[in-house]
C-alpha cells in the first residue's frame, strides 16, 4: 500500500513579477504579473515486507499566476507552442525600501490554461527552493 501526503511548507507573495518566454535561445518579455509561490513537500510512504515502512520526501515549488494576454505582443499561440522555456523574475522585500530580485527558471512542468488564464509552473531544483525559503 502506498500513501501520499502533500503539505504546504510556505506560501510566498513576491511584490512584482515578470514572465519571459525563451524561443530559439532568445528571451522575450511576456507580461507583468502577480505571482503566488507555494513550497510543498510530498511524502510517500510505502509498506514493505514485514513491519518496516519506507518513506520518501520530495520538495517542490508551485508558481501560479495570471497574465494580461492582450498587453503582450509575444503572447501568441504560435510563440507559446515554440517556447523552449520560461523565466520569471520577481522581487521579494528584504527590509524597509529594500528588495531582492531573483530569477526562476528550469521548470519541470508548465501548465497553461488559457480559458481561465491560469499559469502553473513547478520547480524541483533544491537550490532554488532553499533560496525561496529565505523569504518565508
Amino acid at each position: 500500500m502506498v500513501r501520499k501526503y502533500i503539505e504546504t511548507i510556505a506560501s510566498l507573495k513576491p511584490e512584482q513579477g515578470e514572465v519571459y518566454v525563451i524561443i530559439g535561445g532568445r528571451r522575450y518579455f511576456l507580461a507583468a504579473c502577480n505571482i503566488t509561490i507555494d513550497v510543498k513537500q510530498c511524502s510517500t510512504q510505502v509498506n514493505t515486507i514485514g513491519t518496516l515502512n519506507a518513506q520518501y520526501k520530495t520538495t517542490f515549488a508551485t508558481l501560479v499566476f495570471c497574465v494580461d494576454l492582450e498587453q503582450s505582443e509575444h503572447c501568441t499561440a504560435e510563440n507559446l507552442e515554440q517556447a523552449d522555456n520560461y523565466e520569471i523574475v520577481c522581487e521579494f522585500p528584504t527590509g524597509i525600501n529594500e528588495s531582492e530580485k531573483i530569477t526562476l527558471k528550469n521548470f519541470i512542468s508548465a501548465d497553461v490554461d488559457f480559458f481561465v488564464n491560469e499559469w502553473v509552473f513547478e520547480i524541483a531544483d533544491q537550490d532554488t527552493i532553499r533560496n525561496l525559503l529565505r523569504f518565508a
